[in-house]
Order: structure tokens, then sequence, then C-alpha cells
């Protein structure tokens, strides 16, 4: 088997093992040995956030330093390491990662949700609006972006907006239950007790299917 096959099994598996949050599995089956490029980075990137989900901090950092090390002008260890630094309370180490990633490419979508994201915590809502807007610019099907922007604007009470996001999410994302829950929450707010029942029914229902699978 050559390089490219192990590197896109290495990839593929880490990935899968990660999104069913197998942790335990992606630190004992996933390694960057023999890897190079973007594979490598992408490897160390996933074994950074999965030793942070197990309590390694240490390992963690050192992973992602190793991540960045292995090709400085990737952005990918920053789109994992920002979030692992917010779970830190690191907001200002979080915040300069963010523009040191967005000198390397101004225009990632990941990176704009991320600074949205961070705006957002700070309170900067009219900030983190743009930044959310910014993000679903370059990239519309950016589900994450595109539930935080609904529920700013449901904070805002901007109604109408949050309807647009809700009834997109609601084509495009059917499986998403935070979607589901925000139409609840925009139905109680219309008193539209039936509406509100039946988001609520859908977001169990989707719940349940997530644990089913994972």
């Amino acid at each position: 088997m050559c390089s490219s096959d192990l590197s896109e099994i290495a990839v593929s598996r880490g990935q899968l093992l990660m999104a069913l949050g197998r942790t335990k599995d992606v630190l004992r089956d996933i390694h960057p040995d023999g890897l190079s490029g973007e594979a490598r980075v992408e490897v160390l990137s996933m074994r950074a956030t999965a030793m942070a989900s197990e309590g390694d901090e240490r390992g963690a950092r050192q992973a992602f330093r190793d991540a960045i090390d292995a090709d400085p002008q990737s952005i990918r260890p920053y789109l994992s390491l920002v979030p692992f630094l917010l779970q830190q309370g690191e907001v200002l180490a979080a915040k300069e990662s963010i523009e040191r990633a967005m000198a390397i490419d101004p225009d990632d979508a990941g990176l704009w949700n991320l600074r949205a994201s961070l705006l957002h915590a700070q309170g900067d809502l009219l900030e983190a609006l743009a930044a959310y807007s910014k993000t679903l610019t370059l990239d519309g099907k950016h589900v994450d972006a595109r539930v935080a922007r609904a529920s700013l604007l449901l904070d805002l009470k901007r109604d109408a907006e949050v309807a647009r996001d809700l009834d997109y999410l609601a084509e495009n994302a059917k499986a998403e239950p935070r979607s589901a829950y925000l139409r609840a929450v925009l139905a109680g707010r219309r008193g539209d007790g039936d509406a509100v029942q039946k988001a609520l029914s859908e977001v169990a229902g989707l719940v349940e299917i997530r644990k089913s699978v994972v």
C-alpha cells in the first residue's frame, strides 16, 4: 500500500472516530508516524483535540505545537487550537491565534466562524453578527455559523431574520437538533403552543438518533 493510501486511511478513520466521540481510540490507533504534509497536520491536530478531551492538557498543547511546526502555513491546527484555548479560559491567546491564522488565510469560513464565536462570547453582539454573516458569505452551508447567527438574532429580537435562517436549516440541515430547538423558542415567542410542542418533539427525536449512532 502506498504512502498516500496510508495517509488517506489514517485521516478518514481518525475523522470518523472523532465524529463518534471515540477519542481514546484515536489516541490508540491514529498516529502521525510516517505521515507528511496535510495528513500529518490533520492527524496531529486530531490527536491534540483527543488529548484535550481525555484531560491531557500538556499533551494537547504539545500536539498543537507539533501540528503548527509540521506546516507553519496551514490553518488547520488553529481551527482546533482556538476552541481548546477558549475552553481553558485563555481568551487573549485564542484571539492572537485567530489573528495569526487569518494572516495566513483571511478568507477561510472556519476562521471567520471562530472569530464570530469569540466576539459573541465577549458580548460584542453586532460585530459577532457581522462575522457570522461573513462566514456564511464565504460558505453558505456552514451549519454552525447559521445556527449561531439565528440564536444571536433571536436574542436581538430580529425574528424575521431568525425565521429565514431557521427555514434554511429546516430544508438543508434536517438532522440538526439546535435549529429545531430555536424553532421552538421562536414559536413560543409567538404564542404558538402547538408549534412549540412539535419542535420540541423533533429535538428529542433527533437527539435520540444521534445517541443511537454513537
